[in-house]
Formats: structure tokens, C-alpha cells, sequence
């Protein structure tokens, strides 16, 4: 199987090849730097939005992937690669013990926190913060 290289924004993010077990098209998916690029771009064309990457490391361990603020409320996303329930051949990414419970702390003081596996996913993310403006 040939290896999958740096997906660019403005690459095409999934590839078709054959499956070897009934020869039919199987997708592999994007990698998570290629989707979280698009979920920044994203994010950033929206109005009264700013986000950006975090980066995580030793002393970080845990820190979910976007932090972003969205009409003034904080919104934290988690970036997984999707998997076979999206379509895909791989597996899918799941989040650890440690985002997951840095996801409940931030849930917990008011922001909106979610797993994410595409744009789409984020634009159904996205109204919860006029749920949560509505509540303040």
C-alpha cells in the first residue's frame, strides 16, 4: 500500500484506492493537519471568530487542538482523523482519557468543547453557541 504524504489545504484531502479484499474503491482519509488547516481557514472567515492552533507537548499533554472564539464565547475543538463510520477505510482517531476530561472542565465553565472530524462537523457545532449566549 502506498504511504499517504502531508495533505495541503488546497489538496485534494482523500484518495481512491483498491481495496484488495473485493477490488472495489476504498477512500483513505484526511490526514489531521489537512482537516484542522481547514477548520482554522474556516473559522477565520467567519465574522466576530478567531481561531487558532494549539500546540501540544510534554507540559501540555491534553490541550485540545483549536482554540476559538466565536461571537464571545469560548469553543474548544478536539480534531480526529475520521474513519469507517465516515466512509473511510482507516480507523478512526479517538480522543484520550486526558482531552476528554479537559473537554468536561471546559464544558463545565460555560464554553462549548467537541470532538470534530470535518468543517461540516463545526458548522453543526457552531449554533450550541447561540444556545449558550441565550442561556448567559
Amino acid at each position: 500500500m502506498e504511504q499517504q504524504g502531508r495533505v495541503r489545504p488546497r489538496e485534494k484531502v482523500s484518495r481512491t484506492i483498491q481495496n484488495q479484499s473485493n477490488g472495489g474503491p476504498q477512500k483513505i482519509a484526511p490526514l489531521e493537519s489537512g482537516i484542522t488547516a481547514g477548520i482554522l481557514k474556516y473559522l477565520n472567515s467567519l465574522p466576530e471568530c478567531f481561531a487558532r492552533k494549539t500546540s501540544g507537548d510534554d507540559k501540555r499533554s491534553g490541550e485540545l487542538d483549536i482554540d476559538c472564539c466565536y461571537h464571545g464565547l469560548a469553543v474548544k475543538l478536539e480534531v480526529k482523523r475520521p474513519g469507517r463510520q465516515h466512509g473511510y477505510m482507516n480507523k478512526a482517531g479517538n480522543a484520550s482519557k486526558l482531552q476528554l476530561a479537559t473537554m468536561s472542565k471546559w464544558k463545565a465553565a460555560g464554553a462549548i468543547a467537541a470532538i470534530v472530524y470535518s468543517i461540516s462537523d463545526v458548522k453543526l457545532v457552531l449554533p450550541q453557541v447561540e444556545v449558550g449566549r441565550a442561556q448567559s
